[in-house]
């Protein structure tokens, strides 16, 4: 039996099985080409169409294919085969650790399909099958293969020794392989390897390993480090790139030093050591900050401003000047970020003139601090009202909304809105599966059975209602699932048929 599935599964991961698959759609509808919601409408039968209607959904919900377009049948058979293969290459994995006379076979196939570049490959969950793989020498002899050197280093990185072999990768291989390793080194790092990699950024001759260590002795923030990255920083025969990235590496650095650099250096140096002050346990030098704060060069400026907003007690004064005068609404809304909510007459007109910018990073960043101090204020929901405004930030304010108040009918009004993005109403009718407010139930409803509404926003109806039945306690979602079985739309009828079928005919899976 065992042989037999492993057969089966291998079919699976094969490239002839998507192949075949694509073949045979097109044979069948080789009318469905061009965007995926016509195809709906142009399956004839209705189980083909409920079926279809079900795979693009699932595939639309895939964290791996999220952002996939289904402009042709090849995707969606592409992201079908993805789908599968990754469960298929999970399995291999426990046959191989309930049988171990199958692991052999199981290695063989799991090899076959790693190296199969004709066809997608769930990378992570093959190299997850077989925890005997030789990562580091998959490392090495994929040069020519991104994707799977990539996943390898990856899965390397999570290993026990994990961090000892991207090390010894990074002073073995060549200039892209090492920065990859390198950039896969995570915290914390025992004190030897920190020792080793400090090494290896001051013998290395290629500026771009140098940089990739760097990074890494940045992550792991060491204060043994900052000596030697310090002395890095303030060697004048090093390029400015390594300067900048070491003082960018320094974690509670001296102030004297940094000041010489501030005062001194040109960019990108001036900046970096800016930067390195905010992380320092003792203050700036508040007039040499402030005259900064004002420099033309907004990168300069903004991180003067993040080393006086590092020790407010300190720079309160000049923090109060900068929201009240600076010229720059960047700088105005760092400026207002440093303080809390005893300072909210001052630093809220900030938040909500960097809310109503224009500028996108702004308005993001804007939303988070006077969300912070104010949850309540009437500006955060104004993006859900103003179509104009970017889909982030309208995903920011209903998040926002859903959490401090999960029943206001904009929340509704938003899930109905057919001109809202559809993820956006997705997201909206999700929240209205949780609302205890009994009358939801007939918005779900209509919505479900729509046959004008978008799939995805059929499917996140029946979703809700069945939030709305099995978490709320709400009998008329039972009533309204009841109802969505007998549509006349082929999908609505296999998605609340399922919803019916595990939640009434539960499945008892016995011991193998």
């Amino acid at each position: 039996m065992g042989k037999q599935a492993l057969a089966a599964l291998g079919h699976i991961l094969a490239p002839t099985y998507g192949v075949t698959l694509l073949e045979t759609w097109i044979t069948s509808f080789p009318a469905l080409i061009g965007p995926s919601e016509q195809w709906i409408d142009q399956a004839d039968n209705p189980t083909v169409r409920a079926l279809l209607a079900d795979l693009m959904v699932a595939i639309a919900n895939h964290p791996n294919l999220i952002g996939v377009e289904l402009d042709r049948p090849s995707a969606l058979i592409a992201g079908h085969v993805m789908i599968l293969s990754s469960a298929t290459a999970r399995t291999l994995g426990t046959i191989g650790q309930h049988q171990p006379t199958l692991m052999p076979a199981v290695r063989a196939l799991i090899g076959v399909a790693l190296y199969d570049t004709s066809t997608l490959r769930p990378l992570s969950e093959l190299l997850n099958a077989d925890p005997t793989c030789d990562l580091v020498a998959i490392v090495r002899n994929t040069e020519h293969d991104p994707p799977l050197r990539y996943a390898a280093l990856h899965a390397l990185a999570q290993q026990p020794n994990g961090a000892e072999a991207l090390l010894y990768l990074a002073k073995h291989a060549d200039s892209d392989l090492a920065c990859t390793a390198l950039d896969q080194l995570q915290p914390p790092l025992p004190p030897t390897l920190n020792e080793q990699l400090l090494q290896l950024v001051n013998t290395a001759t290629d500026e771009a390993v140098r940089l990739a260590g760097l990074r890494a002795l940045g992550r792991n923030a060491d204060p043994a480090a900052v000596p030697a990255l310090l002395e890095i920083a303030l060697n004048n025969e090093e390029t400015p790139a390594i300067r900048a990235a070491a003082l960018d590496a320094i974690v509670e650095a001296p102030v004297a030093p940094l000041t010489e650099l501030i005062t001194s250096q040109p960019e990108p140096i001036r900046s970096a050591a800016l930067r390195a002050l905010s992380r320092s346990p003792q203050p700036g030098p508040a007039p040499i900050l402030h005259r900064l704060a004002f420099d033309p060069d907004r990168t300069c400026a903004l991180a003067a401003v993040s080393a006086l907003a590092a020790h407010p007690e300190t720079h309160t004064p000049i923090l109060a000047r900068l929201i009240r005068s600076h010229p720059d609404l960047a700088v105005r809304l760092a400026a207002a970020a440093a303080f809390d909510a005893s300072a909210a007459d001052e630093t809220i007109p900030v938040f909500v003139e960097a809310l109503l910018s224009p500028y996108p990073a702004l308005q993001t960043q804007a939303f988070r601090l006077l969300a912070a101090i104010d949850p309540y204020h009437a500006a955060l929901r104004q993006p859900l009202t103003d179509p104009q405004q970017t889909v982030v930030l309208r995903f920011q304010a209903l998040h926002h909304l859903s959490t401090y108040e999960p029943n206001d009918p904009l929340i509704r009004q938003v899930a109905n809105d057919p001109t809202a993005p559809e993820q956006l109403r997705c997201h909206a009718i999700a929240v209205l599966g949780r609302q205890a407010d009994a009358t939801v139930v007939d918005v779900l409803l209509r919505l479900a059975g729509d046959a004008t509404q978008p799939l995805a926003v059929k499917h996140a109806a029946i979703a809700a209602l069945d939030r709305q039945w099995t978490e709320v306690g709400h009998e008329a979602a039972l009533t309204a699932l009841i109802t969505l079985v007998t549509s006349p739309i082929p999908e609505v009828v296999l998605w609340a048929g399922t919803v019916l079928l595990d939640r009434l005919v539960p499945i008892e899976i016995g011991e193998p």
